[in-house]
């Protein structure tokens, strides 16, 4: 795999802008999330994501979904996204990218327990992987990441 270059702007210490050639992201607006049914919102709009606290799915309100030809970056500033399965379901991945998906920041995603694969995140696009840790989760195959898009599909530079 070749070299990635993420251009970062920034405004007061925050992420503003986000673009990568090879992930092929490039966005410039920001919402901040406190609840799993906004983040799912948020997800199925595209756009950056900043969280401002812990996210749960306390009510088994399903996967987060980047749908295709949607584009997010997802800073997770510090918190945790728990898909809180305590056993395994079909579809029971945390996030499902079937779009473009970026992380970046300090921060978990855990929780996840399926009978299928991807238990963190089951990637059917092209996820970038700058930060964070992917932790806790369950699958068949992948209980971190299970990467289904290809060669160029997941990239990861950072984070755990």
């Amino acid at each position: 795999m070749g070299q990635e270059t993420l251009h970062v702007t920034l405004k007061n210490g925050e992420i503003t802008g986000l673009e990568s050639e090879n992930a092929g992201i490039e966005m410039n607006k920001e919402e901040e999330i406190s609840g799993w049914a906004a983040l799912q919102a948020a997800f199925a709009q595209g756009g950056v994501i900043k969280l401002a606290a812990d996210v749960a799915d306390s009510n088994n309100e399903g996967a987060l979904v980047v749908p295709a030809g949607k584009t997010v970056m997802l800073e997770l500033n510090g918190h945790i996204i728990n898909r809180a399965l305590t056993s395994a379901v079909a579809d029971g991945s945390v996030i499902i990218n079937n779009g473009t998906l970026a992380i970046m920041g300090e921060g978990q995603i855990t929780g996840g327990k399926t009978t299928g694969n991807g238990g963190g995140i089951l990637n059917n696009g092209v996820l970038t992987l700058y930060g964070g840790e992917i932790t806790g989760n369950v699958a068949a195959l992948g209980g971190g990441v299970y990467n289904n898009g290809g060669e160029q599909g997941f990239w990861m530079t950072g984070g755990l």
